[in-house]
């Protein structure tokens, strides 16, 4: 499906999950699977030619990595 599509339109697939991953509630918690999104696209990031789709992926990754780590 994404032969066809140009490393940016991937990008902002990725980024889009990122943004707003697929979750549920449960007992008045969210919990999502956004630590899966951001371990997927680390692969992804690595099969990427288009340097602005790369500079724009990671900095999404880098953003929701920071979150990540500093409510652990």
């Amino acid at each position: 499906m994404t032969e066809n599509l140009t490393d940016m339109e991937i990008v902002l697939q990725w980024a889009y999950h990122l943004e707003n991953p697929c979750g549920i509630e449960i007992k008045g918690h969210r919990h999502d699977i956004r630590d899966f999104y951001l371990r997927e696209s680390g692969i992804v990031l690595r099969n990427l030619i288009d340097s602005s789709a790369v500079e724009f992926l990671q900095g999404i990754i880098d953003k929701y990595n920071l979150i990540i780590s500093s409510s652990r």
